[in-house]
């Protein structure tokens, strides 16, 4: 099956604020209103994750009027890498991201991946 991108002018808002190809939306969108509905973004990573950026995501949300929660998974001198000193897939915040049932993960992994050991 081919997918097609449809015009700009097709394109409608889904109650996250995205904006779908009907088609699409019309298969993710319930009879009822969803406009209550709080689209979860988890952001798992490294030490840049953990000290820093989630907070600011929360703010761009929250300026915007969209109900986001955001919540950050980082890991200071995680790696992405699985066979490195700190892997993230060892990690219990791994498991708790799985808990959770994001809607969105961002991942901001690589800076403890260059690492000499």
């Amino acid at each position: 099956e081919i997918f097609e991108v449809p015009h700009i002018s097709e394109m409608r808002t889904h109650a996250f604020r995205v904006p779908l190809p009907g088609s699409v939306l019309d298969r993710l969108n319930p009879a009822v209103e969803t406009h209550h509905i709080v689209a979860r973004v988890a952001c798992a990573g490294d030490s840049l994750t953990a000290c820093g950026y989630p907070k600011y995501l929360q703010a761009l949300f929250d300026r915007a009027g969209m109900n986001v929660q955001v919540r950050g998974f980082g890991v200071c001198g995680a790696t992405a890498q699985k066979f490195a000193d700190q892997p993230y897939w060892e990690e219990r915040k791994l498991e708790e991201v799985r808990v959770w049932r994001p809607h969105f993960i961002v991942t901001l992994f690589g800076t403890n991946d260059a690492k000499s050991n």
